[in-house]
């Protein structure tokens, strides 16, 4: 089973609306492309109600802890995943020399606007990891 981080709803409040928005793209994603499910047969599913997800996916209601729970352990999905589009998939079997250079080069690649937002992300992260453990670590 997924290790979830104990206050997602805490993680959730921290996110920018643009990275909101990314992770409920990633739910319809999973409901539509991936499960082929409708809104119905996900909320089914899920153990969550049609109307909650419909308000969910449209932006009118926030995804809670409880709701997050009840779609990754449903679904199968990893909570990390859910919340920041990471897969398994993100970590190759490199020398870390590999992975920090492979990094640094996309990262440059990029404009810099979205570097500055990057950084941003990553100290926020860092200052919420350090006053939030994650279960299990």
């Amino acid at each position: 089973m997924n290790k979830l981080p104990k206050k997602v709803s805490a993680i959730i409040a921290n996110m920018s609306p643009e990275e909101r928005s990314e992770m409920i793209q990633r739910i319809v994603s999973l409901r539509k492309n991936n499960l082929h499910h409708s809104q119905q047969e996900f909320a089914n599913y899920c153990g969550i109600s049609q109307s909650y997800l419909s308000m969910l996916e449209s932006g009118r209601k926030p995804l809670t802890q409880k709701a997050f729970k009840k779609i990754v352990e449903a679904s199968g999905v990893s909570s990390i995943w859910l919340l920041y589009g990471i897969t398994s998939d993100s970590f190759m079997e490199k020398s870390p020399k590999e992975e920090v250079n492979n990094f640094v080069n996309w990262f440059q690649s990029l404009p810099l606007d979205d570097q500055v937002k990057i950084a941003q992300s990553i100290k926020h992260a860092s200052i919420f990891f350090q006053s939030h453990p994650i279960i299990g670590s």
